[in-house]
């Protein structure tokens, strides 16, 4: 008896851009790198660039094959896909798993092949260029809020990625105002103290991933010492040591070098 032979069928990969979902992607593919072009970062003293390899941005070029059932609704889906270049920085999405890539479309090309129905087939390549070549959660996570009933006060906070996340701290002056508060991560003993003051009801936040401090709503970078820290992975243990009469949180987003 003949044998029966199966044509494979190739199934087109769901991608997401700025809300917008890329038809015909057919396969996908991504490169990291360890370490960007020395011109980039030239070596310095390392207190002003770390004794590290940074990790070099992420290209994805993206071939695409769409076929639509009329002229007007390619013409619509090739409108809505040029119109991404004017989008700027937004999420790129790879999988239907919550986790994002911020990516900013560098190319576009549309070509057509004989044979093909140039009024329903199209074809081309979509460019990316991930900047920050890290995957990141949709989702913000929070520590519990701390009212500490003593200084120093100790909690933890979990960070469930597989990478190293910034943080954004907050410390909210309840009643009265607070002078002088320190935030130590003690697994790393890296730690960010602001030596000025929160006025009672405001909020001073310090924001590892913009490597700012506002303080009620105003620059405080000036009253910063110490470092815009990081979570490890896993379980990190933290010291808040200033007035009590404090709230403090936590908050981090999860991220992950390949996902």
């Amino acid at each position: 008896m003949r044998a029966k032979h199966r044509r494979a069928i190739k199934m087109a990969i769901s991608l997401k851009f700025a809300g917008v979902t890329l038809d015909g992607v057919e396969e996908w593919g991504d490169e990291l790198k360890n370490r960007v072009d020395p011109e980039t970062f030239p070596r310095r003293d390392g207190s002003i660039i770390q004794e590290v390899a940074f990790k070099d941005p992420i290209r994805l070029r993206l071939p695409y094959h769409v076929s639509k059932a009329d002229e007007a609704t390619l013409k619509t889906y090739l409108n809505s896909l040029g119109a991404l270049m004017e989008s700027g920085r937004d999420k790129l999405y790879l999988r239907d798993d919550s986790r994002y890539l911020n990516a900013i479309i560098t190319g576009l090309s549309r070509s057509h092949r004989a044979g093909d129905a140039a009024a329903l087939t199209a074809r081309g390549v979509i460019e990316f260029l991930v900047d920050d070549p890290y995957f990141y959660s949709d989702t913000e996570t929070a520590s519990a809020e701390q009212d500490p009933a003593a200084s120093p006060h100790t909690f933890q906070i979990t960070n469930s990625g597989k990478a190293r996340t910034p943080v954004r701290i907050e410390i909210k002056a309840d009643a009265a105002a607070a002078t002088d508060v320190k935030l130590t991560n003690t697994t790393t003993s890296l730690f960010a103290r602001f030596s000025g003051t929160i006025t009672a009801n405001q909020i001073l936040v310090i924001d590892s991933k913009k490597r700012s401090i506002q303080n009620g709503g105003a620059n405080g970078l000036n009253s910063f010492t110490g470092s815009f820290w990081e979570l490890e992975q896993g379980v990190n243990n933290l010291e808040y040591i200033g007035p009590v009469a404090v709230l403090v949180t936590v908050y981090h987003t999860e991220r992950w070098i390949l996902n």
